[in-house]
């Protein structure tokens, strides 16, 4: 069957969500369990923030709203961080993140893009893929 809960969430199982790290972000996360259950633990709130409330009214801000902006922040620094350690390590892996990062982009734009990476494919795997 599908992973979807219902239209407005998404499951993704956390072996999955690994995979997805690993497929169209970064090695070094994706082989990290404890950073990736984080991850994953912050994408579920985010997913989980999309309340009747926030809908009808968009421009008031809810808990959720909080939440969400928060989860964000917090995978956005995670990449950050990997960034940075990659940058530091010297290290040169065949992944999306060193192609990001050879072309030369910005470290802000290379973690917006990993960010909007894993979301949409996260997204993408729930709505295609069956067992």
């Amino acid at each position: 069957g599908l992973f979807c809960v219902n239209t407005a969430k998404f499951w993704v199982s956390l072996g999955h969500f690994q995979t997805i790290i690993r497929a169209v972000t970064s090695f070094d996360v994706a082989d990290n369990p404890a950073l990736v259950s984080r991850l994953k633990g912050h994408y579920d709130i985010i997913d989980s923030s999309l309340k009747p409330f926030s809908v009808h009214f968009p421009w008031l801000p809810g808990p959720s709203t909080v939440q969400k902006i928060w989860a964000s922040a917090s995978i956005y620094r995670a990449f950050k961080r990997a960034i940075q350690d990659r940058k530091n390590s010297g290290i040169h892996r065949a992944d999306a993140l060193q192609q990001l990062l050879d072309a030369g982009e910005s470290d802000a734009w290379v973690a917006r893009v990993c960010v909007a990476f894993c979301f949409s494919s996260s997204i993408f795997f729930c709505i295609e893929f069956r067992d």
